[in-house]
């Protein structure tokens, strides 16, 4: 039977492609919603068949192909590990989020389930967005998510002030893009609306250092594809000095920045129990570890293991019970467990998507790379891809833009 007449496969295709849609929607929603869509997805995508295609569809993307390598990898790397096994397996399982990328190419490779999902990412970080102006009003968010991460002087809903400030800056840089596009006054004016309410939301409400930095850096990638040379170096000027003025129109981010000069002194005396001391330390540990094991490095899931050896050998004074299995950078992660083939790949990643995305029309060009700078930005402050919510963003937004790559030249089995 063909596959195009078998309406029980094109059914199952269908509900595949609605469910991965729904894991785009539910990333700012409590964790496990978007892992049980994305089980889902496979489950139906399973059903669906048409596995040649998929396979040729899998085969003929280059960024595909690299995300498979790098999870290979990781596979091999449990065979020289300094880590237990236990920890080496618990550390593969969160950069299992590369095979998602090749196994999500079928959902969005049509132009019309592009679309769907990019407007329904973009509808759900503006609700989470808007929840979060609710908590100015009084409104709790532990009336639906107890598990709130939301402190006394925060605005959070479902996720941490990083995950939350990371998709809001990216989806200013979106509002402001799709304003510029817009030739409707009515459309325009929403999105510099929702834009200035996103900026907003990162620099003043939510304290997330990271998150006001991925800002600027998305406003500085505006200013570089919207202003000629002259109007542009008075925007390298201007949008800092914006930034930082608005920060400290509010004492809760003021404070943050404030800490940053606390964080400092404590690291002259000698104390590095603190959000800056702590990336020092892991970064500085890392390239030490990275140059005694410079090729494969020290396998998988052993940043931990490698980095208390480090603490011990120069004697530094530490806190034991804070977890040493993540350094918040994920170049130092990925470094330290697969050496320079590891940091190789990572880097051909982030190089072919930005290629590709030269060939996309203005407009899309201008998305995708607002996309690579957010990873490639975010990746220096936390480690990116490792990271639950921000990872399986990665991933689901990467097969969203870069399936098309290839599929203008396939045709379904």
């Amino acid at each position: 039977m063909n596959w195009h007449s078998n309406k029980f496969a094109q059914f199952a295709e269908t509900t595949s492609k609605i469910l991965a849609c729904a894991a785009l929607f539910s990333i700012v929603l409590p964790t496990a919603l978007p892992n049980i869509f994305l089980a889902l997805f496979f489950i139906t995508s399973i059903i669906a068949g048409n596995f040649k295609f998929k396979y040729r569809l899998i085969r003929n993307n280059s960024i595909a192909l690299i995300c498979v390598g790098i999870l290979l990898l990781f596979v091999l790397g449990l065979a020289y590990t300094s880590a237990s096994t236990e920890e080496a397996l618990s550390i593969l399982k969160k950069y299992c989020k590369f095979i998602y990328v090749p196994l999500l190419l079928c959902a969005f490779y049509e132009r019309r389930w592009k679309k769907i999902g990019y407007i329904v990412f973009l509808s759900g970080v503006t609700l989470m967005m808007l929840l979060s102006y609710m908590t100015l009003f009084g409104w709790s968010p532990d009336s639906i998510y107890s598990a709130t991460f939301a402190g006394n002087d925060e605005h959070l809903v479902f996720r941490d002030r990083i995950e939350h400030a990371t998709l809001v800056a990216f989806s200013a840089y979106l509002f402001i893009q799709h304003a510029i596009a817009s030739d409707q006054k009515f459309v325009r004016t929403g999105f510099i609306l929702l834009a200035i309410l996103a900026s907003l939301n990162v620099l003043v409400m939510i304290t997330s250092r990271s998150g006001q930095v991925l800002w600027m850096a998305l406003m500085v990638l505006l200013a570089f594809q919207y202003l000629e040379w002259r109007r542009l170096l008075l925007g390298l000027v201007i949008i800092p000095i914006l930034a930082l003025s608005i920060i400290f129109t509010s004492e809760t981010t003021r404070k943050r920045i404030f800490e940053l000069q606390s964080n400092m002194v404590s690291m002259k005396e000698g104390n590095y129990a603190n959000s800056l001391g702590w990336r020092v330390i892991w970064a500085k540990g890392g390239w030490d570890i990275f140059k005694r094991n410079p090729i494969i490095g020290t396998g998988t899931g052993s940043f931990q293991n490698e980095f208390e050896k480090y603490v011990k050998k120069h004697d530094i004074e530490i806190p034991t019970p804070h977890a040493h299995r993540n350094p918040h950078n994920g170049y130092v992660n990925i470094g330290v467990q697969l050496g320079v083939f590891g940091l190789i790949l990572l880097i051909m990643l982030f190089v072919q998507q930005w290629r590709i995305s030269n060939t996309f029309s203005i407009f899309g060009s201008y998305i995708a790379k607002g996309f690579i700078v957010t990873v490639v930005i975010s990746n220096f402050m936390n480690s990116f891809i490792y990271n639950h919510t921000e990872g399986i963003f990665f991933a689901i937004f990467t097969s969203l833009l870069f399936s098309a790559y290839t599929s203008n030249n396939l045709k379904q089995a």
